[in-house]
């Protein structure tokens, strides 16, 4: 201390001098109060994608990319439950006809010459054309449920699928076990629908040609009109009820109405961004049938003209079953997972289904790094960020 500072005063510019102003003070020691380095950012979730898309609400380009991406991940259970039902749908088909082309039944000059004879037809085996018949509409009922199975099988690999998990053909059948009588009872109940709203247009139609003195005009009119009506109805009962039913009873284990309540009410408020999702899906799967079905077609026609025309209607057949196989192969699963994505994002929208998915994928929500401060609690279900550092030693 100076010596001429009396003893008990403070030294000139100390804080405690009277009239002095004391200094502002200084941040505390790092570590102690309050976090190092820059002030925490807002906390935002992030988006998890342990599969095939995000899981949190998405749009058109996760709906595609998420059905390839299903392709890619689980072949077997898509790709392999769409080509086994086509190759069994077109298998009666094609042995019927070819085992009753071998006498020329079928022979469809020798069809044509009768025709113009002075016996038409007399020489037609028609019991060869009944088989054929029986036997397409037989392939016909087939390739309905097989494709019907499909979408189910389908629908369990995109759930297995959004965690990140592979799905073989046996563990897709395996996941439709107890659905699948329901899921032939729910398409024969939307067909039996169908079916009500043409008969509303076309009963009305054949009264008025039926009774009607001069039936042209009011055919004409309520033709044009009823058709518009039927093909509205037709599209707003397609969208509400048929398109995400399929999910909603394989995935939720719902019977066949609650199935069609389970989406129509996943769809309501969501009507056109749905059905223009759905309609581009379908352009792009009708483009991909025709495109790799035209090569088989054109091939097994030309090959009609080279060989004996005995066995014309069986490359016919052939044809029509390769082109099934290959084109139902591709467009049925791709369509079948695009739908399901709908589903899946409808079910998040409305349910907020991600939360369940991020906890079976084990993440219980975004863990936050630098958007919480160290031991800063995060959203509800959020990991805890880390904990603040020891206060430094004195």
């Amino acid at each position: 201390m100076p010596a001429d500072v009396p003893p008990g005063y403070p030294p000139p510019g100390d804080p405690r001098e009277p009239g002095t102003t004391p200094p502002a003070p200084g941040p505390p020691p790092p570590g102690w109060g309050q976090p190092a380095g820059p002030p925490p950012r807002q906390w935002l979730p992030a988006v998890h994608r342990p599969g095939i898309v995000p899981l949190a609400p998405f749009g058109l380009g996760d709906v595609l990319g998420g059905a390839f991406k299903l392709l890619r991940l689980s072949p077997a259970a898509a790709l392999g439950s769409a080509a086994l039902a086509s190759v069994l749908a077109g298998l009666v088909p094609v042995l019927v006809t070819a085992l009753v082309s071998g006498d020329g039944s079928l022979d469809l000059i020798a069809l044509d010459t009768a025709a113009s004879g002075t016996d038409p037809f007399g020489d037609v085996r028609w019991e060869a054309w009944a088989a054929v018949g029986l036997s397409a509409g037989f392939g016909f009922l087939v390739m309905w449920v097989g494709y019907l199975l499909v979408q189910g099988m389908v629908a369990v690999a995109v759930e297995r699928g959004l965690l990140g998990v592979r799905t073989s053909l046996a563990q897709a059948w395996a996941g439709t076990a107890g659905t699948r009588l329901r899921l032939v009872g729910l398409s024969l109940l939307l067909g039996l629908g169908s079916l009500l709203l043409a008969l509303v247009w076309l009963g009305p139609l054949l009264l008025v040609v039926a009774l009607a003195d001069d039936p042209l005009v009011p055919a004409l009119l309520w033709g044009l009109l009823g058709f518009v009506l039927w093909a509205v109805a037709s599209v707003f009962a397609w969208v509400r009820l048929a398109l995400v039913a399929v999910p909603a009873l394989v995935l939720e284990r719902r019977g066949v109405l609650s199935a069609l309540g389970r989406a129509w009410s996943l769809t309501r408020g969501a009507f056109w961004r749905t059905l223009g999702i759905a309609i581009l899906v379908g352009l792009i799967t009708s483009v991909v049938a025709s495109v790799v079905s035209f090569p088989v077609t054109l091939v097994l026609e030309l090959l009609t003209y080279l060989l004996d025309p005995r066995w014309t209607m069986l490359l016919l057949v052939l044809g029509q079953v390769l082109s099934q196989v290959v084109a139902g192969t591709l467009s049925v699963p791709f369509q079948a997972a695009a739908t399901t994505l709908q589903y899946v994002d409808l079910r998040i929208r409305r349910d907020g289904w991600d939360l369940e998915l991020l906890q079976r994928a084990g993440l219980t929500g975004p863990v936050p790094t630098a958007g919480v401060a160290p031991g800063q609690a995060g959203p509800p279900g959020a990991a805890p960020g880390p904990p603040p550092s020891a206060p430094p030693s004195w």
